[in-house]
């Protein structure tokens, strides 16, 4: 097997020139890059079993898959990685993009492992089984997933001790587990995500701090945004209605969770009500409802300050049109 690149210049096939991001390096079949540059699928590619199809070692990176495919092998389940990102030593990688591709069949559609300052971007992934994740990011930080359309399998999203992320305008449905699902993972920020149809959490934090979720919607999941064991998080204008899978649950669940706080959010029609709070010193406004909670795990309730509330809402409304803007452009 060759290299599966075709530089300019090698017998093979030349890299388009685009006058912006200079010249293209052709893939045609799975490789490993350990060379800065600009790279471009030229074909579908299928991964061997067990293995990643494209593996990344170098830092400033782009990869553009021109809405080509990654698939597993046929007839074996669900097998191998699409893109794998992973420094060579100990130092991280930084600066890889991966865009406009597709991701089918695979145990994992991209891993970020030790990789800060990178992009996810209009990348189409489809998981066959429980064991598919389309994204997982392991101590990755710095990085942005915008708009990209996850669907099926384990989880959507995956981030591990990653910290200092931004999630915009992603979507994920039909997963096992949650959609969204932090651990361990601090100051991340999660912006107009949709998770829908999940037969467990649609967005989950779990021993995570310091995060804000603005402006996400989690419907028709068995439960729709929950914390455990999450601290100081920020969540405003979000919407958890609808959550009836498998019997349905709450549309917020604080539990063992304290100093959260939150204004704007929405929970309707959730067949265990619109927030359950174990915790101390939250604070998340829900329905027009401010929502205490005490250690005692009761659900306490109390009126919104409407001024506050005002200027709290303006703050999140002007960080979402912010970071939406800085993210997509």
């Amino acid at each position: 097997m060759g290299s599966g690149i075709a530089a300019a210049g090698d017998g093979k096939k030349k890299g388009n020139h685009d006058s912006a991001d200079g010249e293209r390096t052709e893939i045609t079949e799975c490789t490993t890059i350990t060379e800065s540059g600009s790279y471009v699928l030229a074909d579908d590619l299928e991964t061997a079993p067990e293995s990643a199809c494209i593996t990344v070692r170098a830092s400033d990176v782009l990869i553009d898959g021109r809405g080509h495919s990654i698939t597993g092998p046929n007839g074996q389940g669900v097998e191998g990685v699409g893109v794998l990102v992973q420094p060579p030593g100990d130092e991280s990688i930084s600066n890889v993009t991966v865009t406009d591709l597709t991701l089918e069949r695979l145990r994992t559609g991209v891993i970020f492992d030790d990789v800060t300052d990178g992009v996810i971007k209009a990348v189409t992934s489809e998981m066959t089984t429980i064991a598919g994740t389309s994204f997982v990011l392991i101590d990755a930080d710095r990085n942005v997933l915008v708009d990209n359309d996850l669907e099926r399998g384990g989880s959507g999203i995956y981030l591990i001790n990653a910290n200092e992320n931004v999630l915009v305008g992603n979507s994920t449905a039909n997963t096992f587990f949650p959609g969204l699902d932090l651990l361990e993972s601090d100051g991340n920020t999660l912006v107009g995500n949709t998770v829908t149809s999940v037969d467990g959490v649609g967005i989950l934090l779990q021993r995570s701090n310091g995060n804000h979720l603005l402006q996400n919607i989690a419907t028709l999941n068995a439960i729709g945004i929950s914390l455990v064991g999450s601290n100081d998080n920020r969540l405003d204008l979000n919407a958890a209605n609808e959550n009836i899978a498998v019997g349905g649950g709450s549309g917020f669940n604080l539990s063992g969770s304290d100093r959260n706080s939150g204004r704007g959010n929405t929970a309707e029609e959730n067949p265990f009500g619109p927030i359950s709070v174990s915790g101390a010193g939250n604070a998340i406004e829900v329905n027009g409802t401010v929502y205490t909670g005490d250690p005692a795990t009761e659900t306490v309730e109390a009126e919104a300050d409407d001024d506050t509330v005002e200027a709290d809402l303006t703050e999140a409304k002007n960080e979402i049109l912010a970071f939406t803007d800085a993210n997509r452009s």
